[in-house]
């Protein structure tokens, strides 16, 4: 895991210490305070919670005037997503059996099964259903005990499966109170499921768990809005202008303030580039060696000139 890798680098991890401040110096980050009230210093500090939250409330308006006069109005233009998830884990007495399989072994092996969409037309109707604040049953289904059998541990219960579906879903639903309605919305899951893997009808459900976009808000204060990538791909907010164009080299005005995370280039879904960008800048910066190395797929794209 990223933890056991951490640790095995020499790293020190608190695992439930909520910051509330980042603590400046004139110009120049020097540490954090936790809700404790415990105030930790460092040479470099690398923030990878969301803009706003990150200038706005850690940092504070005065310090980053101090830094840039552009920071706080860049960072007030940020924008949420249009759309956030609703997924429903299901951990189930046997592993979804899907009908095409029988002809397509394919279907077995695939990592994502998209249901409920037969057309570009449908997709697309999908997407405007969502944004106009509707529930669209229609999504994509991954069996994690495919590729992580301990999940699903055999001791437990031989041939059960965990199992997910998940779909785009508004913020503000206009069927009514996400906490009311989440249990409907699981049983017509499972329903429109079953069309495609008819085995579900007469599985067992040992237990499942929901998560809609105001319970993503919850538990992540970066994701505002459910927004699971800390904010909208937009035009204005990718590439140069990702959280913005201060800190898009991961640097920010702030001296020895970095930025990493979903809101820096390229961007969420766990592509973990954020991080590995943003380590390499404050390893240049502390005048570092590398001590790790490239990924296939980065040489791979660098060699086609993909990458600079």
């Amino acid at each position: 895991s990223l933890s056991r890798f951490a640790n095995n680098a020499g790293a020190s991890l608190e695992r439930a210490a909520e910051v509330t401040k980042i603590l400046t110096d004139g110009t120049k980050a020097v540490g954090v305070r936790l809700a404790s009230g415990d105030e930790v210093f460092a040479s470099k500090i690398i923030a990878t919670t969301d803009p706003k939250m990150t200038f706005l409330d850690l940092v504070g308006e005065e310090a980053c005037n101090a830094s840039s006069p552009t920071l706080v109005a860049q960072t007030k233009e940020w924008q949420w997503e249009s759309a956030s998830l609703f997924n429903v884990h299901f951990a189930l007495s046997e592993r979804p059996q899907y009908e095409l399989g029988l002809t397509d072994p394919d279907v077995d092996r695939s990592l994502i099964k998209i249901m409920g969409i037969e057309s570009v037309d449908e997709l697309m109707t999908h997407i405007r259903t969502v944004k106009e604040g509707g529930f669209s049953l229609a999504g994509s289904a991954t069996t994690f005990t495919d590729y992580d059998p301990m999940q699903a541990p055999i001791d437990v219960q031989p041939g059960a499966a965990v199992a997910c579906f998940e779909t785009l879903a508004p913020y503000e639903n206009q069927d009514g109170d996400w906490d009311e309605i989440s249990e409907g919305y699981v049983k017509r899951v499972r329903e429109m499921w079953s069309e495609y893997a008819p085995n579900l009808r007469d599985a067992t459900v040992v237990r499942h768990y929901v998560n809609h976009p105001k319970a993503i808000e919850a538990k992540l204060p970066n994701m505002k809005r459910g927004s699971i990538k800390h904010g909208a791909y937009l035009p204005t907010q990718m590439l140069s202008n990702r959280p913005n164009p201060d800190c898009s080299s991961y640097r920010t005005p702030i001296e020895n303030l970095y930025v990493g995370g979903a809101s820096v280039w390229p961007g969420g879904m766990v592509l973990l580039g954020g991080g590995y960008n943003v380590a390499a800048v404050v390893a240049e910066d502390l005048g570092l060696e590398r001590w790790w190395s490239e990924p296939d797929y980065v040489v791979e794209a660098r060699k086609k000139g993909l990458v600079g």
